[in-house]
């Protein structure tokens, strides 16, 4: 049995195990920015990531990529695209996160996108 709230929560409600899983998808809109290797300019390609990661350890929740929805990028709002190409190609990583506090982990993932600097712009 499935019940969503406004698209954005899918609540499965378990019937074997007696246990119930929440599944929360997130629209994530915002202004990034990362350091650039500028060593091949002005040729250079560089790998943009996003790490989202969670305050509660591991074994509380986990965080994980939709098998049902792909994660993509909107490339019209991307401001940039006069000097860079953006590549469509999102790549995810799953991982567990050391605290530097404790023994415990934490769940995380990096999202990365590729972009290149377009010859012509300079």
């Amino acid at each position: 049995m499935h019940f969503y709230t406004n698209g954005l929560k899918k609540i499965n409600f378990g019937f074997f195990d007696k246990a119930s899983l929440i599944v929360e998808r997130r629209r994530i809109n915002g202004q990034f920015w990362q350091t650039l290797d500028i060593k091949n300019f002005p040729a250079d390609v560089q790998n943009l990531t996003i790490s989202i990661s969670s305050l509660k350890q591991a074994s509380e929740i986990k965080l994980y990529q939709s098998k049902e929805k792909t994660s993509s990028v909107n490339i019209i709002a991307f401001v940039d695209s006069q000097e860079w190409k953006l590549y469509k190609h999102i790549t995810v990583s799953e991982y567990l996160r050391d605290s530097i506090l404790s023994v415990e982990t934490f769940p995380a993932i990096d999202i990365t996108i590729n972009v290149a600097r377009k010859p012509t712009f300079y």
